[in-house]
């Protein structure tokens, strides 16, 4: 038998699903559109997850590329300048010194250079919990799950024929050795666990006493990342930080939505979030004449994200428990900048020069039809069920992840 004290219990199991977690350069998402329910006591637990695969991109001048290729091509002439601290064989070192100081007599800018490809496998979800203190305060924390596989890369030398003289010919016979020897794989990669935990508290408002408005109900939430995701394997050339790279922040979130006509809604969200500084070991691009995935050197730096921000609105037709929805979101995040302890040895005018420290940004379109008896007074158990769509309708330096979603779940009252 249920408690009295208990005044909603929600169990949402849904299927592949966009994420209530925060944005990624590596999947589309959506925000939950609506608001929260202003009713103390209210307690809501929500599970739901999604899978999804790609080969396409899209990079910094938004055009299509694979999803290796979202920062450029692998520019190896200076690969092996300012590298320190190292344990690279004799003839490695002798290799990668002879490839930077020499001066190729072409001036083709793909010389030296590797077109990487591969592709993405995600999938992963979320568990959120959610507890009104009064009818307008409430509290809860947002835990995600995830696995992220970056499978077969595989490159293609893009020098021209006549451009591939003796350097870059030792160079491209060793290349392996030398990553073995700098202790850097470029095999595929695959990482999976609790992502990047999040609490939060906030207020929420409903009124329906506007003489234009059927309702009009906002919510505010600030929280608090935690950093619990792991943070990208320096080893792996490929690795994907799974979170914002064991970052902590800060966020603040606006929603709002009214209705009208009976059968009609429009709601719109805000959020930004603020990650902090941290130090940590991480590989870096040491010459400006690098570029991509794959670094040889590795020193300390500290390094600071740039902040992330989320805008959206949706429109709703609502008729008894069936709902038609179509949604827009745009993400974008800013710059990184390091700051490398061995500041002489690379200064920031280099390293920061690096393309996977800028700015990232992704357009994403919603459609969808669900079924929703959450607001039904007079149901015990509150069934929810529905599909949907996301199109990534433009992008800079992002995986182009369309997904295709669909949920269902219930909820239980014991008092109405």
């Amino acid at each position: 038998m249920l408690s009295d004290k208990l005044k909603l219990l929600s169990l949402l199991i849904l299927l592949p699903h966009t994420f209530y977690a925060h944005s990624h350069f590596y999947t589309a998402h959506q925000y939950p559109f609506g608001t929260r329910y202003e009713r103390k006591g209210l307690l809501t637990i929500d599970a739901f997850g999604g899978h999804g695969n790609t080969t396409k991109g899209k990079d910094g001048d938004g055009k299509s590329v694979n999803v290796l290729g979202i920062y450029g091509n692998h520019k190896m002439h200076q690969i092996g300048k300012n590298v320190e601290n190292q344990n690279l064989s004799a003839i490695s070192q002798d290799v990668l010194d002879t490839l930077w100081r020499h001066t190729p007599t072409t001036e083709d800018q793909n010389y030296a250079t590797l077109a990487f490809t591969g592709k993405c496998c995600y999938s992963g979800g979320a568990i959120s919990v959610g507890l009104n203190l009064t009818d307008e305060f409430f509290i809860g924390s947002t835990i995600p799950f995830y696995k992220i596989e970056i499978k077969t890369p595989t490159f293609v030398d893009l020098t021209a024929e006549v451009d591939r003289d003796a350097e870059w010919n030792q160079f491209f016979a060793l290349f392996d050795t030398i990553l073995a020897d700098s202790n850097l794989s470029r095999q595929g990669h695959s990482i999976k666990g609790i992502g990047d935990v999040s609490v939060f508290a906030g207020w929420t408002r409903s009124t329906d006493t506007l003489d234009n408005l059927d309702y009009l109900d906002a919510t505010l939430k600030v929280g608090a990342l935690l950093g619990t995701a792991a943070a990208k394997d320096q080893d792996y050339a490929f690795s994907v930080a799974p979170g914002y790279d064991k970052h902590k922040g800060v966020f603040l979130g606006f929603d709002m939505a009214f209705g009208f006509a009976s059968y009609y809604s429009f709601g719109f969200h805000l959020q930004e979030t603020f990650l902090f500084k941290r130090s940590s070991l991480q590989r870096i691009q040491s010459a400006l004449g690098q570029n991509g995935f794959i670094k040889l050197a590795k020193t300390h730096v500290s390094k600071t994200m740039g902040n992330l921000y989320e805008v959206g609105g949706h429109f709703k037709i609502e008729y008894g428990a069936a709902v038609l929805y179509t949604g827009y979101t745009y993400s974008h995040k800013g710059n990184d900048s390091l700051v490398a302890k061995n500041n002489a040895l690379y200064p920031g005018s280099v390293i920061n020069q690096d393309s996977m420290l800028k700015d990232w940004s992704m357009h994403v379109v919603h459609v969808g039809a669900e079924f929703d008896f959450a607001n039904s007074q007079e149901r015990r158990i509150h069934p929810k069920f529905g599909i949907g769509y996301n199109h990534v309708v433009r992008a800079r330096r992002a995986f182009e992840n369309h997904t295709v979603t669909g949920s269902v779940g219930f909820s239980i009252t014991s008092d109405f």
